[in-house]
């Protein structure tokens, strides 16, 4: 069995689906060689014993900062940004760690499958496809010495599209682009579970939140030749000290 000080790559993730977490852990030991752990941390505790390396933290905070506090103890080399419910082909966590590992400038993604549905072409700061725009990662692997040096996630979120805000810092900011890997990881979609729900639910909010934040507007219209985002504000390191339990 692996030490924790052999650990290579870390999935963190807010979680609240606890009947998808064998399936999503089942997935990656498909036929993986480098050394995992998966951190969730979120309010609902599993009733069965999780398997090795599979740290679970409770609480009841918003779900972005229970992302920026799995994050936080996470022990790989490298991060590999996840939803709950996500199930990877076989080799998937190799061929992301391999893209990564090459180069200092990488971040590397699945193909992204929302149900049957293929997201990937779409995965930009805008939701559509547009020459001016890199495609962004969803569910993106990153070295975490960069996850450290961009101060990870901004706390003004409440839910969803501090991952955006993430891979746009880390592409236009420190000049990391995105690589993709021969490989899926699918999400199910179930809209009666409590987590979807309660991120659908600020969605709005954090995409204006977003828009704030980055000039996307006037850049794509032309208004703004420059790219460029409004102050960041982090995690106060206070607000990421809960530990496994």
């Amino acid at each position: 069995m692996k030490s924790s000080s052999d650990i290579k790559v870390s999935l963190f993730a807010s979680a609240i689906r606890t009947d998808c977490w064998l399936d999503f852990y089942n997935s990656l030991k498909q036929s993986n060689r480098v050394p995992f752990e998966v951190v969730f941390v979120g309010p609902s505790r599993p009733d069965y014993k999780l398997p090795p390396h599979f740290k679970f933290i409770q609480s009841d905070f918003k779900p972005a900062q229970c992302t920026a506090i799995a994050a936080n103890n996470c022990q790989g080399e490298m991060l590999l940004q996840v939803v709950d419910d996500l199930e990877f082909s076989p080799g998937a966590i190799d061929l992301l760690f391999d893209e990564v590992n090459k180069a200092p400038d990488i971040m590397s993604t699945c193909h992204y499958y929302y149900g049957e549905e293929d997201c990937t072409t779409g995965q930009n700061a805008l939701g559509r496809s547009h020459d001016q725009l890199p495609l962004l990662p969803v569910c993106g692997m990153f070295r975490q010495g960069l996850f450290r040096s961009a101060c990870g996630l901004d706390h003004r979120f409440f839910g969803v599209m501090w991952e955006l805000d993430l891979y746009m810092r880390f592409y236009f900011e420190h000049k990391i682009k995105t690589q993709f890997v021969d490989a899926i990881c699918k999400e199910k979609v179930d809209l009666n579970k409590g987590g979807d729900r309660l991120c659908s639910r600020s969605g709005q909010s954090d995409r204006n939140l977003f828009l704030q934040f980055w000039n996307l507007e006037d850049f794509v219209c032309g208004q703004s030749s420059l790219l460029s985002r409004k102050p960041f504000e982090p995690y106060s390191l206070l607000k990421l000290e809960l530990n496994e339990q």
